[in-house]
């Protein structure tokens, strides 16, 4: 059991807050689901990482190249090809992720909400361009819920959408909006609680979720 889990490009599973430990991670075998005791036959192996107080998300950005975050840090999880299998390391403190799917991966970059402010990973970290004409948002996501914040991609429109719980809200009903080729950023209302995406023969539909599943 975890709080959240992905696969690598290695097809391996990775599982974080394993064994009820928020900032324990664990991994199976190569390509097989079924073993996660550590063993000089297996790839399986169980790590502590240690900047934050709970494992929020994680994600392959490439072959061989993961990012998981904490609540605090940004960690760069890369395949070694050894029996350890993964190594990890710091890429920024103060540079956690706000809640499990304020994140997306477009053109082999990630763009995510820290608590603070909006990053990029794309073997460095940065802020997105021009965040600071948004900065006010930060104020009116509710502390207790920020947690249900969501990220979509738009491709039609290369938009990257984050629904947020505003103050006094219990599921999203506003939304922060950046384009990725010229930065213009929007916000506005909308309530939905999730995204996903649908390509029909190259045109693509968004389908948004109210909170009550319409």
């Amino acid at each position: 059991a975890g709080l959240y889990m992905f696969v690598t490009s290695e097809r391996i599973v990775v599982v974080l807050g394993a064994d009820g430990d928020f900032m324990q991670m664990k991994w199976c075998d190569d390509d097989d689901n079924t073993v996660w005791t550590p063993a000089d036959t297996n790839s399986a192996n169980i790590r502590r990482l240690q900047e934050g107080s709970r494992l929020m998300a994680g994600t392959r950005l490439a072959q061989g190249v993961n990012v998981v975050w904490s609540d605090t840090a940004l960690y760069l999880m890369q395949y070694t090809g050894t029996n350890t299998v993964y190594s990890t390391r710091v890429v920024a403190s103060n540079a956690g992720l706000i809640g499990p799917s304020a994140f997306v991966v477009v053109d082999g970059m990630v763009f995510y909400m820290s608590p603070t402010t909006f990053h990029i990973y794309s073997g460095q970290l940065t802020n997105i361009p021009r965040w600071e004409e948004v900065r006010p948002i930060f104020a009116d996501i509710d502390p207790s819920q920020r947690f249900k914040i969501t990220c979509h991609y738009n491709p039609s429109f290369r938009e990257i959408w984050w629904n947020y719980p505003s103050v006094g809200q219990s599921e999203p009903d506003k939304y922060v909006a950046v384009n990725v080729d010229t930065w213009d950023w929007t916000i506005g209302t909308l309530s939905r609680t999730a995204f996903g995406l649908r390509n029909l023969g190259g045109l693509y539909t968004i389908f948004g979720v109210t909170s009550d599943g319409i």
